[in-house]
């Protein structure tokens, strides 16, 4: 059984200032419901601590709304004990099935005849569509590799960074790289500096 999810007084500050759109919480429930059901939706739902935030899971979330990011991060951790076991393994498993939500849907078009770069820069460009703080910014693009950082998030979390490298990873797989390999060797929700992430194909 997974262990239960820490005390709040443990885990890592969630800046009240940052917000979040609605699409993002949304995808996280998402995400449990295509896994674990209806009966994992409300169990979700009855394990979350905040009120507003058990609102959101049982259906009342406004895709085009702005939230408080404390509801990504409750609804996320909350989940990944729940269901995840491993909580990294398990937000990167929500990041890449968010990216076959969207890139099969509305942004189906980055994906077509491209390369893993340019979905990745292209995602950077509508980053503040999602969040109100934060820039996700390429560092380094070759024929086979990357690097991007997650610039200046005001609220540093880290399921919320596994979630971004899931989605990466997920991308290049669809926008046609093989072998795709992913890691997130800096992370400010770990006490680095930096919120690095590296993409690597063949």
């Amino acid at each position: 059984m997974p262990a239960p999810l820490p005390p709040a007084s443990v885990r890592p500050a969630v800046a009240s200032h940052v917000r979040t759109k609605g699409t993002s919480l949304a995808a996280i429930v998402r995400f449990v419901s295509k896994n674990w059901g209806d009966a994992g939706v409300v169990r979700l739902t009855s394990a979350l601590r905040v009120p507003a935030v058990a609102e959101v899971a049982a259906g009342s979330v406004l895709a085009g709304s702005w939230y408080p990011f404390a509801y990504f991060a409750e609804l996320l951790d909350t989940a990944a004990s729940l269901f995840g076991g491993d909580a990294d393994a398990f937000a990167q498993r929500e990041g890449g099935s968010c990216a076959d939500y969207d890139l099969r849907g509305v942004y189906r078009a980055f994906v077509r005849f491209t390369s893993p770069a340019f979905v990745i820069e292209r995602s950077g460009k509508v980053w503040r569509q999602y969040y109100d703080s934060g820039d996700l910014v390429v560092l380094e693009k070759g024929a086979t590799k990357m690097q991007f950082e997650l610039r200046s998030f005001g609220s540093p979390h880290r399921g919320h960074c596994g979630t971004v490298l899931g989605w990466a990873h997920r991308a290049a797989e669809l926008s046609g790289a093989k072998a795709v390999r992913s890691g997130h060797p800096t992370c400010r929700a770990r006490g680095d500096r930096r919120c690095l992430f590296d993409i690597a194909w063949s």
